[in-house]
């Protein structure tokens, strides 16, 4: 993506759409940067407001630190060069993306919105109120240190809960529980 290979990288990825706020994202990390925290930030996705995001990258003069790259076909890629993921979402029901992250071990920034809350109640994020850039330019700065981040991702083992073999073991238990109560 051009970004220097040692430079702390925060991302995110998912439909161009006005629910994930990535405008919000956008505004955070022009105030980070405001900070003097070394950062670059980059957005993997498509939609309706790919141009409007731009623009505003453009607007806050962080073309050289936001970076919006497009659709990524292999998220797992995308996310291995990552150092923190966020989502800015006002609302979401499961957040597949939050949980390809957390999965891949990568520390957390996100909307305390949907499952979002029960997805980091175990550790490995900062939950932040939908809306609020200062609290998501605040939470950016925590993770701006090596140590938080590693303290952060060293919760991901805790996703099992999440897991296809414990979803199915979970299903296969409450399947038996109908079938001996219908009984």
């Amino acid at each position: 993506f051009g970004i220097p290979s040692n430079a702390l990288l925060f991302g995110s990825a998912g439909r161009l759409v006005s629910v994930k706020r990535y405008d919000m994202f956008v505004a955070a990390a022009a105030r980070l940067l405001q900070t003097g925290v070394e950062a670059h930030f980059v957005l993997a996705g498509s939609g309706a407001l790919h141009s409007e995001l731009s623009a505003q990258v453009h607007r806050l003069g962080i073309e050289k630190f936001f970076h919006l790259v497009g659709f990524q076909s292999d998220i797992a890629a995308f996310l291995r060069e990552l150092d923190v993921f966020v989502v800015t979402s006002r609302s979401e029901t499961t957040c597949l993306a939050l949980l390809e992250a957390r999965a891949a071990g990568l520390p957390c920034i996100a909307t305390a919105v949907g499952d979002i809350p029960e997805i980091l109640a175990l550790g490995g994020g900062i939950l932040i109120s939908s809306g609020s850039v200062s609290e998501l330019v605040e939470a950016m700065q925590e993770m701006s240190v090596e140590n938080m981040r590693a303290e952060y991702a060293r919760h991901y083992s805790a996703l099992h809960q999440f897991s296809i073999e414990e979803t199915a073991r979970k299903y296969n238990e409450l399947y038996q529980q109908l079938l001996m109560n219908a009984e």
